[in-house]
Formats: C-alpha cells, sequence, structure tokens
C-alpha cells in the first residue's frame, strides 16, 4: 500500500474501475453488433458481468453516502484506523476477476463481502461501544471523587 495521500489511492481505484467497466461494455456492444440474437451465450455472460460490476458499485456508492450523512462518533484515531481496513480490505474489480467466474461464484463473492462488511459493522459498533464505556467510567470515577469530598466536608462540619 503507497503512503501517499488517500484520495489519490482512491481515485486510482475509481479510475481503474471505471476503464474496467468501459471494456466491458465495448465488448458488450462488439459482441452485441456480431449476433444475430440477445441470446447469444457470450453477449448474455457479459451483459451479467456488467450489471454485477454496476449492482456492486452502486451498493459501495450508497454505503458511502450514507456513511457521510450520518459519521459514526468517534475519535480521530479510530476513524482513520477504521478507515486504513475498509481501504486496505477492499478488492479491485477487473475484467479477470469477473469473466473467470460463473453465477454461483459471484454470488458466494457478494455473501463473503456481506459477511464481512457486517463483520466490520460490528468491530465498529464495539469499539464505539468501548469508547462510551470508558466515557462512562470516567464520570463516575469523578461522582465518586465529588461524593467522597462532600462526605469528608460534611464530616469537617459535623464536629
Amino acid at each position: 500500500m503507497a503512503t501517499g495521500d488517500p484520495f489519490f489511492a482512491v481515485k486510482e481505484e475509481v479510475e481503474q474501475n471505471i476503464a474496467s467497466a468501459e471494456t466491458l461494455f465495448q465488448s458488450w456492444t462488439r459482441i452485441y453488433s456480431t449476433v444475430s440474437s440477445r441470446d447469444n451465450e457470450e453477449l448474455q455472460r457479459t451483459e451479467e458481468e456488467i450489471n454485477s460490476f454496476v449492482e456492486v458499485t452502486k451498493h459501495r456508492v450508497q454505503e458511502i453516502g450514507l456513511t457521510l450523512s450520518d459519521p459514526p462518533a468517534q475519535s480521530r484515531d479510530n476513524a482513520k484506523n477504521q478507515r486504513q481496513e475498509l481501504f486496505e480490505s477492499r478488492q479491485i474489480f477487473s475484467i479477470d476477476n469477473y469473466s473467470s467466474r460463473s453465477r454461483i461464484e459471484e454470488v458466494e463473492l457478494d455473501n463473503t463481502r456481506f459477511i464481512e462488511n457486517e463483520a466490520l459493522q460490528q468491530t465498529i459498533l464495539v469499539q464505539e461501544q468501548d469508547e462510551q464505556l470508558d466515557s462512562l467510567y470516567g464520570t463516575a470515577r469523578n461522582i465518586h471523587a465529588i461524593a467522597t469530598t462532600m462526605g469528608t466536608e460534611i464530616e469537617d462540619q459535623n464536629m
């Protein structure tokens, strides 16, 4: 992983994904212009690859939009680490990934991604809860100190 600006790394990944989508679409256009029917197996497979690519990308963009509209409350370091983990766990979609998979493998891959995403979400939730519990512990400790001081002062005034 490059140590440069993450913006440029993500930008490069997006550009690669768009180039892959355009290549798939050019393949589909070429096949479509040479076949006599839309029932052609190669045309349908290429169409499925494009649709799958578009759906995965659309889902990811929606996730990003939702996160941006309602970001989780967390510390800067924690958020930076989670963004880093998410960035490193993402897979770049290429033509080779799609053209060599059967529909069952694609569904299994989608399920695996969903499970990984849910596990990441749960990890984030647990980390947020840990931070909240740490904050609650600090507050309880302060209240204990105040109560102890008040008790001491009351004893002093009683004497």
